[in-house]
């Protein structure tokens, strides 16, 4: 049951870091800078890839977290004897685990939450020989 609380977690930090490997160009530099200035190839590439890093990070850290929790869960509740014990047990570590999905949820009104649930379009830029 743990699992099914908690693989939808794992395949979005997946899918996360994936959307970084394959669209690197999605994360160029866009700053404002001062009148004259410009960036070289070299500098905007080095912040570049800073971002994807950033952005590769942020679902590694997802997914890992997603399938510690998931492995600390299953091995907390095989030590337990009660049945009633492992039940109430389970529901408040699926709580915990969803915890991040319920603290955006009850975030007020912000402009990045109109992209909930919206497909990201992705291109497919890899071609594979046969």
């Amino acid at each position: 049951m743990m699992h099914l609380q908690v693989e939808p977690e794992i395949r979005k930090g997946i899918n996360h870091m994936k959307y970084a490997l394959n669209h690197p160009r999605k994360f160029r530099v866009i700053q404002k800078l001062k009148e004259g200035e410009t960036l070289t190839t070299e500098e905007e590439e080095k912040g570049m890839q800073r971002r994807v890093f950033a952005a590769f990070l942020i679902g590694f850290c997802q997914a890992t977290v997603c399938m510690v929790a998931e492995v600390q869960v299953i091995f907390f509740l095989t030590s337990l004897d009660d049945l009633l014990d492992i039940i109430r047990k389970f529901v408040s570590m699926a709580i915990v685990v969803r915890f991040d999905s319920m603290y955006a949820a009850s975030m007020p009104e912000h402009s990045i939450k109109s992209v909930v649930g919206k497909k990201v379009h992705v291109k497919f830029k890899r071609h594979m020989a046969l």
